[in-house]
């Protein structure tokens, strides 16, 4: 069954607004508007890897390699006069590209020459067209005159909550909180969401009463976790702010019951404090900061809590420090120097921290001596004096009666060695020689083979991963050592020893990731020993056993004996995917082979109506909040599953589509079912956006599946995508790269904001991609590492030169990001050659 979303244009209008026109003519229609400036904002959340560094200032010197479209208006193209459904469809494929500009002037031009039935879709779409562009004063008009001409109630409740989105965006609160709550009157299925909106508008205008009874309107408990307690921290905010204290503090109860991040709990309970001082509870009060001080002193809300202590009059800073908790002697609430001391090295304060670490020291405590001699240590080490941060952490081990502090400071030591530019790997060792039976000294191994390894020393790497192997068969990472061992025989060019290493570890494991990744490295011992028909067998087995799987992807490759060049002039590819009735009919069909059938459907979920309510609003934010819940309503429920693909596929919502597919693959396959239908494939690696990333290929000399490999990586084909370090849109790219791009290509205009736009974000990727696999000799291994990590970590890890042994290298990066990063996309584009590919087509 295919799920359609409310449409834009309803039919049964068309007498009303007919008759409309007959009697007064046209003046109650949408204004026809010149094409505005672009002013576009980008926001959002979430996934993949990033541009962590700027190539200005780690790339080659060499000049920027020419660009075929510089110069060139890359969006649209002014239309030439055509009929109405032609513009209606260049206006859509304009606005899917990100050039707002020219949809705005289309949409426009369809508004002046159309019938007027076509009037309602005509404001429909500039509101929200004028919305993303940032003139939010014509997406009020244009809201405005939808709201108070559509006789429809679904559409006028959808021009209300438009409406109120944009006199939000305009700082016209209390206009804006109005709207929202008609609009929340008439489609309940996502109050929260409105609500929690609703009260950032009185909030914005001081209006703290109404601010309150709209946090009230919202049932928690249908949130998940992490929004219910921002619901609930706000709540409980604004009842503070009301002078409420009691019910603020039965707010904080609550979110503590289900709280479950130390940090964030501490802080809970630091504002539980402030909030019972409030309510005249002075006694609780600094009971509860002297909790978040001595059991969360590596907090931010113990720095908080610490400052309070020292602001209570009734509480002298000598009693703050008079008792010692670590002795275990002290009977009411104290905060010791070394617990003092700790709180100032967490938050960045070394000279306090010493200060207070050394007051402790003095005072000669029974207890506690190791300890503050092991943040005494650390301290120094932040502050570049190893000698004496070796000084104390030997103190701190030489005295340290407790397990846990032992391996701790032992382990500071042997960092602080290998910071000062010493080699760590034998101190590390001689904490498993001294202490084999502590629980962490097979770390303390594994520790030393990554130090020697680290140091290019592979002979005594291969000693310690031997011995981890050995001693400790049954730690995580004996397996892990066991193969490493073999990987530093093999960096030292002893193919024998290491096929021998990985022979033995492939007959004792039944690992199966594990047994395919020996066979491939066996295979390239076999190779280095000059044996190819040897390294092919092994080649060929492990693409037997995992033909999906990176280790089998990468042997199949290996079977070409070619490196990995990215060839010119790939193109002629079919991008084409959409899914037809009997596509989603097949799909529904295996899956009714393996799994019983479902009589209730996904659209009787309230859940389901709620982040469908978010998506048309293009409430991204809150819709991906909501589409989190409903992942959970639905993971476990083949047939809902398939369900939310064609939803997510209507909303745009790419991510919850990939996310579907693939959760559908894992189910069938759990369940034994057959080979999924190709249109699974095709929702699990989807080509969204071919028609710009297939031209930006081709004027880049770059193979359009790489570049979706790319996409679905870095945002799942997501436009409002943001990593945690800032990186923006479909491909990710960081705002300093991009305006060094915009430096190099134009266009002159540009702002960050313009990141969130397809037609420039992946214009942009595509472009420094030519850049870095010019810059690489179309290595595009080593353009990967370098588009996540950049170019100037690349070139630490590669020595500087050329990578000759891709497998090594990547065996070896330091950075699991870059690592887990090239192996995604190397299985992305295996797929994405698999489904696309066409026979004729260069590989």
């Amino acid at each position: 069954m295919i799920v359609m979303t409310r449409a834009r244009c309803h039919l049964l209008i068309v007498l009303l607004l007919l008759l409309a026109v007959m009697l007064g003519g046209c003046d109650g229609l949408p204004s026809v508007d010149p094409v505005p400036a672009a002013t576009a904002g980008a926001n959002g959340e979430e996934p993949g890897g990033a541009l962590a560094e700027s190539p200005v200032a780690t790339a080659s010197p060499e000049p920027a390699p020419e660009d075929p479209l510089e110069g060139i208006d890359t969006a649209t193209p002014p239309a030439e006069p055509q009929d109405v459904d032609s513009m209606r469809q260049d206006a859509r494929q304009a606005a899917w590209r990100g050039d707002l500009e020219h949809a705005i002037a289309l949409w426009n031009q369809i508004g002046a020459a159309a019938e007027p039935e076509l009037q309602t879709e005509v404001a429909w779409e500039l509101a929200q067209l004028y919305l993303q562009a940032g003139d939010t004063e014509k997406a009020m008009g244009q809201a405005s005159w939808l709201a108070a001409v559509e006789a429809d109630p679904s559409v006028h409740a959808d021009a209300l909550g438009l409406l109120g989105t944009a006199q939000q965006a305009d700082g016209d609160y209390r206009a804006a909180a109005a709207s929202l709550e008609e609009y929340a009157a008439r489609v309940p299925a996502a109050a929260p969401y409105v609500w929690w909106r609703i009260a950032a508008c009185h909030k914005a205008v001081d209006d703290i009463g109404s601010q309150l009874d709209a946090l009230e309107q919202i049932d928690t408990t249908r949130l998940e976790p992490s929004f219910r307690a921002e619901v609930l921290s706000e709540l409980a905010s604004a009842y503070r702010a009301n002078s409420d204290p009691n019910s603020a503090l039965t707010v904080y109860d609550d979110i503590l019951s289900f709280a479950s991040i130390p940090d964030y709990r501490a802080l809970v309970t630091h504002y539980k404090g402030e909030t019972l001082r409030e309510a005249s509870h002075e006694e609780e009060a600094v009971a509860t900061f002297y909790e978040v001080a001595n059991n969360s002193p590596q907090t931010f809300a113990a720095t908080l809590a610490l400052k309070e202590l020292l602001a209570l009059p009734e509480t002298p800073e000598a009693e703050v420090e008079a008792s010692d908790p670590v002795s275990g002697t002290v009977a009411t609430p104290g905060l010791s120097d070394l617990t003092r001391g700790k709180i100032h090295y967490f938050a960045g304060e070394y000279n306090l921290a010493l200060e207070y670490l050394n007051y402790y020291l003095d005072a000669k405590p029974e207890r506690g001596q190791a300890e503050a001699h092991y943040y005494i240590g650390l301290t120094l080490g932040k502050q570049g004096d190893y000698e004496g941060a070796l000084a104390h952490l030997r103190a701190a081990t030489e005295s340290a009666g407790d397990q846990a502090l032992l391996a701790e400071a032992w382990f500071a030591r042997a960092f602080t060695i290998g910071a000062s530019g010493a080699d760590s790997s034998g101190f590390y060792h001689e904490f498993y020689v001294n202490h084999p039976d502590h629980p962490r000294a097979a770390e303390a191994l594994w520790r030393a083979a990554n130090a020697s390894e680290d140091a290019g020393n592979w002979k005594l790497a291969a000693d310690y991963y031997g011995l981890l192997a050995d001693k400790y068969p049954a730690d995580k990472r004996a397996a892990d050592a066991a193969f490493r061992q073999g990987l530093a025989w093999y960096a030292m060019r002893d193919p024998y020893s290491a096929s021998n290493t990985w022979r033995a570890r492939l007959d004792a494991t039944q690992d199966p990731v594990m047994r395919v990744r020996l066979i491939v490295w066996m295979g390239l011992a076999a190779r280095q020993a000059g044996q190819m028909d040897q390294a092919d067998i092994f080649w060929q087995e492990a693409v037997r056993i995992a033909p999906n799987e990176y280790y089998g992807l990468r042997a199949a490759d290996l079977l070409q004996h070619t490196m990995p060049r990215l060839p010119s002039g790939v193109s002629g590819d079919a991008l084409d995917r959409a899914l037809s009735p009997e596509d989603w009919e097949g799909l529904e069909a295996w899956v009714s082979s393996w799994t019983p059938a479902d009589d209730s459907v996904l659209t009787d979920d309230p859940a389901f109506h709620e982040t469908e309510a978010l998506y048309h609003l293009e409430w991204f934010q809150e819709a991906r909040e909501s589409d989190l819940h409903l992942r959970q309503v639905v993971r476990d429920r083949p047939f809902w599953l398939v369900e939310l693909a064609q939803a997510a596929e209507s909303w745009r919502a790419y991510s919850t589509e990939i996310w579907a597919a693939q959760r559908l693959l894992r189910l069938g396959n759990e369940a034994g079912a057959a080979q999924p239908p190709d249109a699974l494939r095709l929702l699990a690696y989807p080509v969204h956006y071919a028609d710009l990333i297939a031209e930006y290929a081709r004027h880049y000399d770059l193979d359009p599946l790489l570049m979706l490999a790319l996409v679905r990586q870095e945002s799942l084909f997501d436009t409002h995508a943001r990593s945690y370090a800032g990186a923006v849109g479909l491909a990710q790219i960081m705002p300093p790269t991009g305006e060094w791009i915009a430096s190099q290509i134009g266009p002159e205009d540009y702002a960050v904001g313009l990141l969130v736009r397809p037609y420039l974000n992946l214009r942009y990727s595509a472009w420094f991609m030519n850049f870095l696999i010019n810059l690489y000799d179309r290595d595009w291994i080593a353009a990967l590492v370098a588009y996540n990590a950049g170019p100037g970590n690349l070139k630490e890890w590669s020595g500087g030169g050329t990578i000759t042994d891709h497998d090594l290298f990547w065996e070896t990066l330091p950075s699991q990001q870059a690592h887990d990063y090239v192996r995604l996309i190397y299985e992305n584009y295996s797929w994405y050659r698999k489904l696309y590919r066409t026979a004729a087509t260069p590989q």
